[in-house]
């Protein structure tokens, strides 16, 4: 049973499973974060668990190829669970800030400035000066507006019979 769950096509399957679900929950809404770590986690410990296994009692090579190897693979691993760690914490800054900001929103400084104000007066022209002549306002045709409007025979408009 060991054998199973310890092979590399468990392990292949597991990783991307665990990887996928950390970057799933945290499109949530709201997003679990600490589910997030725990994937991200899981997934480096087990592949970290099985390549040391590999190393420790399957791989046929000398020990410098080992060493060497194992140094650069869980080099690599370690770089990878600390970014995604990174990255899952900066997501959670941003949201923990942005769910404070519409908790508790910040006064507007203009709304005081508007209300301690008077009001504007209207602009006085001096009387050498000419003042813009308005546009005169076009007559509407009372007659369109007081008869009745008729419909298509058949066309049945809510409220109307």
């Amino acid at each position: 049973m060991w054998n199973i769950l310890a092979s590399w096509v468990t392990v292949g399957v597991v990783i991307p499973i665990l990887i996928t679900i950390g970057i799933g929950v945290l499109s949530m809404t709201p997003p679990e974060f600490t589910t997030a770590h725990i994937c991200f986690s899981l997934s480096a410990v087990i592949l970290m668990a099985r390549l040391g296994w590999w190393l420790a009692f399957e791989h046929p090579a000398s020990q410098f190829q080992s060493i060497v190897f194992a140094f650069i693979i869980f080099g690599i691993i370690g770089c990878l669970w600390l970014i995604s760690m990174r990255w899952v914490s900066e997501r959670e800054h941003k949201f923990t800030k942005s769910t404070a900001e519409i908790s508790n929103p910040p006064e507007k400084k203009d709304e005081h400035i508007a209300l301690s104000q008077p009001p504007k007066q209207p602009a006085i022209h001096p009387p050498h000066t000419q003042q813009p002549e308005q546009e005169a306002v076009p007559d509407v045709n009372m007659s369109l507006i007081q008869e009745p409007i008729r419909y298509a025979p058949g066309l049945n408009i809510k409220g109307i019979t």
